[in-house]
């Protein structure tokens, strides 16, 4: 509903900027020609007075800066959407993390340490943008920027991490998903200042941008698919898997970006933003919900018998940190002095680690996995890997004072 409102708010000021007649440019007065100056290479002799013998000036700073007397004050809106594809650190925490914890509870012998983690790749995801910003003699400029993802991914997407089980004495040999992605919103807030110099009259400026971000991560994970205890155990051979259900987490983090920023104006029409800055944020985590685990026993004759039900709830909680490098590149193409279309390009690499990790998952059976139980040594002794790219277009409405 905001962005439509947005968007009505955009066309409206589009219409009533093109309704108002431009001002009439003021005709040049016609010369004496007595007073014309003569033939090149034989100028004629003017009054020292008169303005049109004064020596010709250099390009005032304000011309060089940007070109347009009326740009000394420029408000800009816009809007717009792109295409991403990311990797999201929730799923590689379920690969070497989950091995370990399972390694680590191995000694009591309900648990079966992974084999083989088949680790995923990359999935897409729609973000969307809105903001404003305003901009001094196109050097100071103050901008603030609201960028949002909510995607929702199904059995062909590869958001999914998957454990190839060895066997033992309790457990048969199984292949099951230790962790799939459901959905995931992502919302960045940004409040930026950046400052630009020009260096020399081709249009080249370099400066530096101060950027306070806040950062929030919801997604719904599943957690856990299949698992089979061997006929020869005590409850005769079970096979569990989940039914449904998802578990919600939230990840809450801001932090500073800080960077240099260079732009080259090629034509008055036609302009390039380049910007990089370490990544440095952290914050917190919770994921807490339910899910419902199917259980079947194997009868005297070797066929599964009727199902039962079961839900188990996790509980996770603890504090992160992210570090990487962020590159932003933008191009802008001016339409008409008032509008403008830019395309850009964001590239975000960046490992996750955790100060402290706890979590426990309440479960009325042994067989079911958790991912985490009691202290998190395998998500405290690791770092995961994230990175996203992004390719977005949005359209600019400018206002002049």
């Amino acid at each position: 509903m905001r962005v439509f409102c947005l968007a009505v708010l955009f066309i409206f000021c589009s219409l009533e900027l093109s309704a108002q007649e431009p001002p009439k440019k003021e005709e040049p007065k016609k010369q004496d020609p007595k007073k014309e100056e003569g033939k090149p290479g034989d100028p004629a002799k003017k009054d020292e007075k008169s303005p049109a013998n004064a020596p010709v000036s250099a390009p005032s700073d304000e011309m060089a800066d940007f070109r347009r007397r009326g740009e000394k004050f420029r408000l800009r809106f816009f809007l717009g959407a792109g295409y991403q594809t990311l990797h999201p650190a929730i799923l590689s925490e379920a690969g070497p993390a989950w091995q370990l914890n399972n390694l680590i509870r191995a000694a009591d012998g309900r648990s079966q340490p992974a084999f083989l983690v088949e680790d995923t790749g990359t999935i897409p995801a729609i973000p969307m943008r809105w903001g404003a910003d305003f901009t001094y003699r196109d050097r100071i400029t103050v901008a603030v920027e609201r960028h949002f993802t909510t995607q929702t991914y199904s059995t062909k997407y590869p958001s999914k991490v998957t454990f190839l089980a060895p066997g033992n004495a309790t457990y048969q040999t199984a292949m099951y998903e230790g962790l799939r992605l459901i959905k995931w919103a992502e919302r960045r807030d940004e409040l930026e200042v950046m400052y630009l110099h020009p260096l020399s009259s081709k249009g080249i400026k370099i400066g530096g941008f101060l950027t306070r971000q806040e950062y929030t991560e919801n997604i719904e994970v599943s957690m856990g698919s299949l698992i089979a205890t061997r006929a020869s155990t005590t409850d005769g051979g079970v096979l569990t898997w989940s039914e449904g259900g998802s578990v919600p987490a939230t990840y809450r983090t801001s932090g500073w970006l800080v960077g240099p920023a260079v732009r080259y104006q090629l034509f008055e029409w036609l302009g390039f933003t380049y910007k990089l800055s370490p990544l440095r944020r952290s914050g917190d985590f919770n994921m807490t919900g339910y899910q419902i685990l199917t259980t079947q026993a194997y009868t005297t004759t070797g066929q599964l018998g009727p199902q039962s039900f079961q839900i188990v709830a996790p509980l996770h909680f603890g504090s992160f940190q992210d570090k990487g490098m962020r590159h932003v590149l933008e191009t802008a193409l001016r339409l008409y002095c008032r509008y403008s279309v830019h395309l850009g390009f964001v590239k975000e690499d960046f490992n996750r680690t955790y100060s402290s990790y706890f979590g426990y998952t309440f479960s009325p059976t042994t067989n079911f996995h958790p991912k985490t139980n009691g202290l998190g040594l395998g998500e405290m002794s690791q770092s995961f890997r994230s990175s996203s790219l992004e390719v977005y277009l949005k359209f600019g409405l400018h206002f002049y004072l």
